[in-house]
């Protein structure tokens, strides 16, 4: 077997993916993997973003460590573009979701989680840029 050396140059919360296949096409692997995530955690919970386009219009979240079966807020700024989510956390304590930024010339965007439950106040927060410069 010969070794395969990939190389890459990973962006902050981009997915990379590869495929291999056998030479008798009898043996599969594929893997994808976040080499840098884009993660904030804070008061014991977690919120990790991928890029799923090169710009972070579309990005997804998953949330973890929240209050169980409770109330949260998720908010996302995107230069004055404000979205405000309440759900329902599920039973294990994540939440995952697509989030959208309509004003994708934003050069930063913001998400955060909070949960006030019996005093308790959990913040995540980073913040998506564009990969490439503007236009």
């Amino acid at each position: 077997m010969t070794p395969v050396d990939l190389a890459t140059q990973p962006v902050l919360g981009e997915p990379l993916g590869a495929g291999l296949v056998s030479a008798g096409g009898s043996i599969r692997a594929l893997v994808k993997t976040v080499p840098i995530p884009l993660r904030s955690q804070d008061g014991g919970c977690s919120i990790d973003a991928t890029l799923l386009t090169p710009g972070a219009e579309l990005v997804w979240i998953e949330a973890s460590g929240f209050p169980a079966g409770k109330e949260a807020t998720f908010d996302s700024d995107s230069d004055g573009e404000r979205q405000t989510k309440q759900v329902r956390v599920d039973a294990d304590g994540t939440y995952s979701n697509g989030d959208t930024a309509l004003q994708t010339r934003a050069a930063v965007r913001h998400y955060q989680g909070h949960s006030e439950i019996d005093g308790l106040f959990a913040n995540c927060q980073f913040a998506l840029g564009r990969r490439n410069s503007l236009p």
